[in-house]
């Protein structure tokens, strides 16, 4: 291509190659296609360099402790920054005596017509103990003259073995409470160490019934008093008979 061509062509505004024969031995701008003027771009260097460039490299490690040391975050003053937050635990209060029992339900149910007994037991028992059970079964046939399968459960308390955890008598008392409505509506407690959690009055003469909270509890004393006192036992039985005889479990006392 002829030099004035390229010329003509360049006045146009439209690049075109050049042998490299014909390109002078001076440097010059390198023209991107459509460009018309160089643009020089200069790189400055960057600021992090600058500034450790400037700094004196024996201060830099004090001034990176200093500056960690006197960090503080929002909202705290710098004597607490330092100090750990206090975590917050639940700590059983010093010489709180709590319970340890195993309360067992037995619920039965004819009909219409239904009752419960309940047993005190000491809190080692792994569970009602089958004399006990037998016991209740012979009360059920009974109070409904037939042999009726209840419906059982139990209360273990403390529920968890837990150093940490508070577990009164005022918490137990509460759950029992919390669970009378699951009983019949006449209920035989055994055991006078069980009557505080049902509301019995500790002076309530025993086999004498009281209402509470809707229902009507019968205080018994202990279940094995039962097995080692013949007469307890057939005294039991004869209260059974004439208020069933009656219709009326609990309206008159025994």
């Amino acid at each position: 291509m002829s030099n004035a061509r390229n010329t003509y062509l360049r006045e146009m505004g439209i690049d075109v190659w050049v042998l490299r024969e014909n390109v002078p031995d001076s440097p010059v701008g390198i023209e991107r296609l459509g460009a018309r003027h160089e643009i020089a771009v200069e790189l400055a260097p960057p600021v992090a360099l600058v500034q450790r460039a400037e700094a004196p490299a024996s201060r830099q490690p004090n001034q990176a402790r200093s500056a960690t040391k006197d960090a503080v975050l929002p909202g705290r003053s710098a004597s607490r920054a330092s100090q750990p937050e206090p975590k917050e635990t639940t700590i059983k209060p010093v010489g709180q005596a709590e319970p340890e029992f195993l309360l067992c339900f037995m619920d039965y149910t004819v009909a219409d017509e239904d009752f419960s007994c309940v047993f005190y037991l000491p809190y080692s028992t792994r569970s009602l103990p089958i004399e006990v059970s037998r016991f209740a079964d012979s009360i059920g046939a009974a109070r409904f003259s037939q042999l009726t399968v209840p419906e059982r459960s139990e209360l273990r308390w403390p529920m968890v073995k837990a150093a940490h955890i508070a577990q009164s008598a005022a918490e137990a008392k509460q759950v029992v409470g919390a669970g009378i409505n699951q009983r019949g509506r006449h209920v035989l407690v055994f055991g006078q160490a069980a009557f505080e959690y049902f509301d019995i009055p500790p002076q309530a003469p025993l086999g004498v019934s009281c209402a509470v909270a809707g229902k009507v509890l019968w205080p018994l004393a202990d279940v094995n008093h039962y097995f080692t006192e013949t007469d307890a036992k057939i005294g039991l039985w004869r209260i059974l008979v004439e208020i069933k005889a009656t219709g009326a479990l609990g309206v008159r006392n025994v």
